[in-house]
């Protein structure tokens, strides 16, 4: 099953691409609430989304995302390892970082 978190609408604020595509990165205003989200990406692999803004909301908004299915392994020393499978997204339905979201009207030309 592949988990997506609830979207943070609006458009972006900030969107930035640099090292030829390999370090990407925007920033929301969730309409015209005190609730921001970003999303960095290293690599083209590694991915990390976050909140940041009216705790309240960022609590409310975390309590909607799906919870990642994962198995835990008590070790010999007593301490716990926990495990989860990472599941790439399609193509297709990768929109975190989509043309739509990146478009740069600065780099259209005439």
């Amino acid at each position: 099953m592949v988990l997506q978190p609830p979207r943070v609408t609006g458009p972006p604020r900030v969107t930035a691409t640099t090292a030829q595509g390999f370090f990407k990165l925007w920033i929301k205003r969730n309409g015209t609430d005190p609730l921001w989200s970003f999303a960095v990406e290293w690599n083209r692999a590694a991915r990390v989304i976050g909140l940041f803004g009216d705790a309240e909301l960022g609590r409310a908004w975390h309590e909607t995302i799906p919870k990642n299915e994962h198995r835990s392994v008590r070790q010999p020393d007593g301490s716990t390892l926990t495990l989860r499978t990472e599941v790439p997204l399609p193509e297709a339905e990768d929109e975190l970082f989509c043309p739509a979201i990146m478009h740069d009207p600065a780099q259209d030309t005439a």
